[in-house]
């Protein structure tokens, strides 16, 4: 059915990281149609990119079960929009570095 769709897309590196995601992208969908998107201009790391699309904007999820090559686009399934993770804020750290800062008496 015609629909208005919210999409977004992040990129991944080789070790699975995902970037910040992208502006939020609305499409208007007419009627016996699909979505299809792509990812353009990937930064020099990347090694693929997520999809995350919803019918509002605060319900996008993840749409691909593992990373879309770069170069290639996503086409929503005949069976309508899956109900992947919810969209994230980015690559998290992987630790982090605590500085004691200690002053010497005597």
């Amino acid at each position: 059915a015609a629909a208005t769709y919210f999409a977004r897309a992040a990129w991944v590196n080789g070790s699975g990281a995902e970037g910040n995601p992208s502006e939020l992208a609305v499409l208007s969908v007419p009627d016996s149609s699909l979505v299809v998107a792509s990812a353009a201009d990937p930064p020099g790391r990347a090694q693929g990119w997520n999809v995350y699309v919803g019918l509002t904007h605060a319900s996008v999820t993840l749409q691909n079960e593992a990373p879309i090559p770069v170069g290639q686009s996503w086409t929503e399934p005949a069976t309508g929009l899956s109900a992947g993770r919810r969209l994230g804020t980015g690559q998290a750290p992987e630790y982090y570095i605590t500085i004691n800062r200690n002053l010497q008496r005597g």
